[in-house]
């Protein structure tokens, strides 16, 4: 299940499409009644995007 990845892994992930610059921001929500532990990772693309579609 996609919701249960570090967020290590989400930011190798990114890393690998692109986004090598993240940052992780913890938080908690309330999910049936019970308080649970949630992240958001914002990124910045460092790498271009190649638009060459004979190189895809």
């Amino acid at each position: 299940m996609w919701w249960r990845l570090s967020p290590e892994t989400v930011q190798e992930m990114l890393a690998i499409l692109g986004f090598a610059e993240s940052a992780v921001h913890t938080h908690r929500q309330r999910y049936l009644g019970a308080s649970r532990p949630c992240y958001t990772i914002v990124a910045r693309r460092t790498d271009p995007t190649n638009d060459d579609p004979e190189t895809c």
